[in-house]
């Protein structure tokens, strides 16, 4: 469990660079993924659950960048975990 909270923690600083990177406020960054301010804030602090695929490219294509881009260097898991 501990590993998975890292996990989303890297994942939700990663976010939280590339929003500052693009001048980004979390409000304006949340209009244009469609989301709540408030839903940007706990991925931003790796508390929004596991981000599934459609949320990753929205980012990304918000950032203008790909997959790789926003994933690189993230831990890879060594737990399973979800089934």
């Amino acid at each position: 469990m501990a590993e998975m909270f890292e996990l989303r923690r890297a994942f939700g600083a990663a976010v939280r660079d590339r929003r500052e990177a693009a001048n980004l406020s979390a409000a304006r960054f949340a209009k244009r993924c469609r989301l709540s301010k408030s839903t940007i804030n706990k991925i931003e602090l790796g508390h929004g659950g596991d981000p599934g695929l459609s949320l990753i490219l929205i980012f990304c294509e918000v950032f203008e960048i790909t997959s790789c881009d926003l994933l690189a260097g993230l831990p890879a898991p060594r737990e399973r975990w979800g089934g």
